[in-house]
């Protein structure tokens, strides 16, 4: 936070980001540990922008 910046994201219910935060959180495949909700909601919010990637969001 050295540029004293913030950005507020919303889940919004009923979406894919919302499935995934869900998935992460409530019901993990054994492959998926996660820490906690900050971290999956971190991950659910950056799969639309990982699917543009050129690896169509498949692990590099």
């Amino acid at each position: 936070m050295s540029r004293e910046q913030a950005n507020l994201a919303v889940i919004h219910a009923n979406t894919e980001a919302y499935i995934l935060y869900l998935k992460l959180t409530s019901f993990p495949d054994q492959e998926h540990k996660f820490t906690g909700s900050g971290e999956a909601a971190f991950v659910a919010l950056a799969m639309p922008y990982n699917k543009k990637h050129p690896s169509g969001g498949k692990a590099l």
